[in-house]
């Protein structure tokens, strides 16, 4: 009787796979820029200048659709010009000017998915000031950073 001696290949595969996922992943990694540089330098910068002129360039750092995670745990879905572009309007209309970004605390969730807690002081043109935070969530899509998700949170 003879025997044949097999060698399997099956143990190989899920290591091959795993490797090729685990190159992949560093490929991605490397290629993708900094998520909070991002924020500082690109996204803030122009909320601190002249933001209601600045507008479209605003809404380029956000997703066609935001997603709001309201205080009262209910979620909405809106376009661009009526989540920002149209509430923009009306802070201008009662005297906001710009807001200033005092703080920023950012967990890099993976490669391409960030999560931001940003302290803004907004200015107003009667000289007064307020503080108010927000959580954003941005994901690295088509070569670029873009919100997808807000919500108001508290100050830290």
């Amino acid at each position: 009787m003879m025997t044949e001696n097999r060698i399997s290949t099956l143990p190989a595969t899920p290591s091959l796979a795993l490797a090729t996922a685990l190159f992949a992943g560093a490929t991605i990694a490397e290629s993708v820029p900094d998520a909070e540089q991002w924020y500082l330098t690109s996204y803030a910068p122009l909320w601190n200048g002249t933001p209601a002129a600045d507008v479209e360039k605003i809404l380029d750092h956000y997703a066609d659709e935001i997603v709001t995670h309201e205080t009262d745990g209910s979620i909405s879905r809106d376009d661009q010009n009526s989540w920002l572009a149209e509430p923009m309007a009306e802070w201008v209309d009662e005297g906001w000017l710009r807001a200033e970004l005092t703080a920023l605390d950012t967990h890099q969730i993976n490669a391409t998915t960030a999560a931001f807690v940003g302290t803004w002081m907004d200015h107003y043109d009667d000289g007064s000031t307020e503080v108010s935070c927000g959580w954003y969530l941005a994901d690295y899509l088509d070569g670029e950073w873009i919100i997808t998700e807000y919500a108001d949170t508290d100050c830290p």
